[in-house]
């Protein structure tokens, strides 16, 4: 099973094309979407430019192939969704504690911490 790379996925879901892949996807559900089906959301688009994308949202354990017949079949890898609303959820308390303490010190800079 490919380990979730949570700094190289977010990276990857800021380009639209790639999160416009991944949303198609996750739509999809365990039926998942062929290479061709996901090469005509977009026009102009170059098969190896596909499958280079594919390539690195497997790299970063969003998704994962699988060959059937003459194409592959992509499918998200269960659970990575919520994995990700996990990391940025406790990621966001993190920050969100960390501002309070600072503003906790700068009202009273006597206080000890």
């Amino acid at each position: 099973m490919p380990v979730l790379r949570e700094t190289n996925a977010f990276a990857l879901l800021g380009q639209w094309s790639l999160l416009e892949i991944v949303q198609r996807l996750s739509s999809a559900g365990e039926q998942g979407c062929s290479g061709p089906e996901l090469k005509s959301l977009f026009s102009n688009l170059d098969s190896r430019e596909l499958a280079g994308w594919m390539k690195q949202l497997a790299n970063a354990g969003l998704v994962r192939g699988e060959v059937r017949g003459r194409f592959v079949h992509y499918y998200i890898v269960p659970g990575v969704i919520d994995a990700l609303v996990a990391t940025l959820r406790s990621d966001s308390i993190l920050y969100l504690e960390r501002q309070r303490h600072a503003q906790r010190a700068a009202e009273d800079p006597g206080r000890p911490r």
